[in-house]
């Protein structure tokens, strides 16, 4: 059993799997950090209109919120018994992985 765990998500049906799989690995008292990064975007071109790559970013913070919000539902109710606890983190950027080890 693990203390910390760091589960980098995405917005696929197969990150909802997690939840079961880290029940058993999370040790009493331990946690589990959600992470979801966001890949930085460029203004992209499509049929004449321009889509501009914050407009791009927000759609794909929001989409993660979603997910993130939808696991988190998932693991209160999986950890709710237990001495567990899970935290969700939403980032922006390439490499913030690293922000994350020290915790």
């Amino acid at each position: 059993m693990y203390q910390k765990i760091l589960v980098p998500l995405d917005n696929s049906d197969d990150s909802r799997s997690v939840v079961k799989a880290l029940s058993g690995l999370v040790g009493e008292g331990g946690e589990a950090i959600l992470l979801h990064v966001i890949s930085p975007e460029r203004t992209r071109e499509t049929g004449g209109f321009k889509v501009l790559g914050t407009q791009i970013e927000e759609e794909a913070r929001d989409r993660a919120m979603v997910h993130l919000n939808r696991l988190s539902s998932e693991f209160t109710s999986s950890f709710s018994s237990t001495n567990k606890k899970y935290s969700n983190h939403l980032s922006h950027g390439k490499c913030l992985v690293l922000k994350f080890v020290s915790l």
